[in-house]
């Protein structure tokens, strides 16, 4: 785990417990959802599989093809292709109605799973897309492939927006801040990149309006500050102020923030 914002190792996770999971996956009698205990007992051969955001379906890309199954009642809901495949990413759109898929005899296609319909072939990469992400809302999709570059697409359009260039091999995992404006990328280099994704202009935008609110909210906590004095008591006020909606606290909260570290004695 890492601080995206220094960039510092949090922590690392420990061998021993993917070890046990994988153990406990390997037991016949533990009371698992039934996809994991498919998964277990090997009755398929499973080279893919993604879950929708809201958890009720669940694509499969198996030696048969690709077939979309409801998780609640184990029923096929659509099957995308019928043939033996060679597969290297898919991931379901955030409201669940397409499959971003990447196969063999297909190449990177976006699916519709209420019609069955191929949406669009995105040609872009020199070669295999390793890796699909859609933004959180919807509006943009995202491939990683084996020529290192990442491709922004519009999710409607399919559209291509922009290529992120800067890993010096395959991008094989990307991922997207919960707000959609960061995006992550591993490569086989050996790095994980965190990227901007927002266009330069609606970042620059985000930058005025915060120099605005922060320009704004000064007076407020230098008056509090005078009439409380402790700036955790500034803190709490601000917290409990009614009259301050969420992105004027926040305004206030970082401008105390920065007066409070700026009058911090510094080592000599």
């Amino acid at each position: 785990m890492w601080d995206p914002a220094t960039g510092a190792r949090v922590r690392s996770p420990r061998s021993a417990s993917d070890a046990a999971l994988f153990d406990i996956l390997g037991q016949q009698d533990v009371d698992w959802p039934r996809r994991f205990v498919r998964l277990a007992r090997g009755d398929v051969r499973h080279e893919g599989i993604a879950s929708s955001d809201d958890g009720k379906l669940l694509a499969e890309v198996t030696d048969t093809g690709v077939q979309v199954i409801d998780q609640t009642t184990g029923k096929q809901v659509i099957l995308l292709s019928r043939q033996p495949t060679q597969f290297s990413a898919l991931a379901f759109s955030p409201n669940g109605t397409k499959l971003a898929l990447c196969l063999k005899e297909f190449g990177a296609t976006v699916w519709d799973l209420a019609s069955g319909a191929r949406l669009a072939s995105l040609s872009g990469h020199l070669g295999d897309v390793y890796a699909f992400a859609f933004s959180p809302d919807g509006s943009r999709l995202v491939t990683g492939g084996n020529d290192g570059n990442i491709i922004v697409w519009d999710a409607e359009s399919f559209e291509l927006l922009a290529i992120l260039r800067g890993h010096q091999s395959y991008v094989y995992s990307i991922a997207f801040s919960p707000d959609g404006t960061i995006l992550a990328s591993a490569s086989g280099d050996g790095t994980v990149r965190i990227w901007d994704s927002l266009p330069a202009a609606e970042r620059w935008r985000q930058i005025q309006q915060t120099r605005l609110l922060h320009r704004k909210a000064d007076p407020l906590v230098e008056r509090l500050l005078e009439e409380l004095g402790d700036p955790f008591d500034v803190a709490d006020h601000l917290r409990a102020d009614g009259t301050l909606d969420a992105e004027r606290r926040r305004a206030a909260l970082h401008v105390l923030l920065r007066r409070t570290a700026s009058s911090q004695p510094t080592d000599p």
